[in-house]
C-alpha cells in the first residue's frame, strides 16, 4: 500500500500541473483580447469669431507690433494668443476645438462640453465620432457675451461624454485649454491703417479699461454719443492748455492724470478720446478737428485753426492784438489753476453717427 503523503503529492502533481500550464499558454490570448484604453487630449483651439487683428506688444503704448496667429491656443508647442471679439446680446464666441482620441469604435456617439467661469466660453456640442490622432469639431457658445466692454481671462475645461444618456456613460477628461484672454469690444478695432492705432496687447488694455469705467457709470445700454460725452467728462478735471503731447503720443495723456499739475490740452485729449473710441471699435467716424473765429463775425465759429496762422490786428496805441477763444466760465486769464480757458482755437472731436454729426471740444463736458 502506497504511503498517503505519496498519494497526495501525486495527486496534486496531476492535477495542478496542467493547471498552472494552462495559464502560462492562456495568458498571451486573454491579453490581447482585452480593449485599448481609452484616452483624449486638447491639442488646439482656434476662435473662429476673433477679428485677427491684435499685434503683440505689451510694454510699449507708442509702437506697434507683429500680428498674432490665427490659432489662440495649442497644446505642443505651447501658445497661448488674446484675441478680440465683438459684444453684443446677440454675439457669440465661435471656436474649432482639435483634439485626439483612442480605443473607441468607429461612429461612437458623445457630449463634447467646454466649461469656464465665463459663461460665454462655455461649449456644448454632441458629436459623433471615430478614434483618430486629430478629431476637429466646430462649436458656438452656449451664451452671448453681453453688451459690456471688458476683458476676460479665463481657462476651459474640456470633457467628452462617450454615450450619453444610457445606462453605461462614460466621461473623458481632455484637459484644460487658456486661460483665454478676450477683449470684448463693440466692433473691430479701427484706422489699423495707421501706425498709432495699431491694436495691441497693451494699447487694448488702456482703452478697455477706459470704456469699461465709463459703461459702468453710465449703463450698458448708453449709445455712443453719450459715451464718448463720458469719456471727454474724464479729461475735464484735468485739462491743462500749457501741457501738450504730439498726435503720436496721444496714448501718454493718461499718465498726465498722475502728474502735477493734472492734464493735458484740449487737442491732446480730443487725440486721446478718438484713439480710445477707434481701439474699441466704437460705431460712427471719428476725426479730429478744430473751430476758431475771424472777424468781421468773431462770435461765430469757423471750422479752422489747427496750423492756421493767429488772427492778428493793430490795436490803441499801436499795440498788436490776436483773436482768441474765450470759455464763458474763464478766470486767470486762462493759466493754470483757473476755470475755463483762453485759446486761439478749440480742438474738438467730430463724430459721425447714424446720420448725425456731434462735436464735442477738448477737455470740457460740452456737445
Amino acid at each position: 500500500m502506497a504511503c498517503p503523503r505519496r498519494l497526495l503529492l501525486s495527486f496534486v502533481l496531476r492535477c495542478a500541473l496542467p493547471l498552472l500550464f494552462g495559464a502560462v499558454w492562456l495568458a498571451p490570448a486573454l491579453r490581447a483580447a482585452d480593449p485599448a484604453p481609452i484616452r483624449g487630449q486638447a491639442l488646439a483651439l482656434r476662435f473662429t469669431s476673433d477679428h485677427g487683428l491684435l499685434c503683440r506688444n505689451t510694454t510699449d503704448l507708442l509702437s506697434a507690433g507683429d500680428r498674432y496667429p490665427c490659432t489662440a491656443w495649442v497644446h505642443t508647442p505651447a501658445l497661448n494668443v488674446p484675441i478680440t471679439h465683438t459684444a453684443g446680446d446677440k454675439s457669440h464666441v465661435r471656436a474649432t476645438f482639435s483634439f485626439s482620441l483612442a480605443g473607441i469604435a468607429n461612429d461612437t456617439p458623445g457630449l463634447l462640453e467646454g466649461k469656464s467661469d465665463e459663461p460665454a466660453l462655455c461649449f456644448r456640442q454632441e458629436v459623433s465620432l471615430s478614434a483618430g490622432p486629430l478629431l476637429q469639431v466646430d462649436l458656438t457658445a452656449s451664451k452671448p457675451l453681453g453688451l459690456a466692454v471688458r476683458k476676460i481671462r479665463q481657462p476651459i475645461r474640456w470633457t467628452l461624454t462617450l454615450h450619453p444618456g444610457t445606462t453605461t456613460p462614460r466621461q473623458l477628461d481632455l484637459g484644460v485649454t487658456g486661460p483665454h484672454v478676450v477683449y470684448a469690444v463693440f466692433g473691430p478695432p479701427k484706422g489699423i491703417d495707421e501706425a498709432r492705432s495699431v491694436p495691441t496687447d497693451i494699447r487694448m488694455d488702456l482703452a478697455v479699461q477706459t470704456v469699461a469705467a465709463v459703461q459702468a457709470k453710465a449703463g450698458l445700454t448708453t449709445a455712443e454719443p453719450w459715451l464718448l460725452w463720458e469719456l471727454m467728462r474724464q479729461n475735464v478735471e484735468t485739462y491743462l492748455p500749457t501741457r501738450h503731447y504730439p498726435r503720436e503720443q496721444a496714448w501718454k495723456v493718461p499718465e498726465s492724470w498722475r502728474l502735477q499739475p493734472k492734464g493735458a490740452s484740449c487737442i491732446s485729449i480730443v487725440e486721446f478720446v478718438g484713439l480710445t473710441a477707434k481701439m474699441v471699435g466704437m460705431e460712427g467716424e471719428i476725426a479730429t478737428t478744430a473751430f476758431h473765429a475771424r472777424l468781421p463775425n468773431a462770435r461765430q465759429a469757423q471750422r479752422g485753426g489747427l496750423g492756421d496762422p493767429p488772427v492778428k490786428k493793430r490795436g490803441p496805441n499801436g499795440e498788436p492784438w490776436q483773436l482768441f477763444l474765450v470759455d464763458h466760465h474763464n478766470s486767470r486769464a486762462g493759466q493754470v489753476g483757473g476755470v475755463g480757458g483762453m485759446n486761439y482755437y478749440e480742438a474738438v472731436l467730430e463724430f459721425r453717427y447714424r446720420g448725425a454729426t456731434y462735436f464735442y471740444p477738448g477737455g470740457t463736458d460740452r456737445v
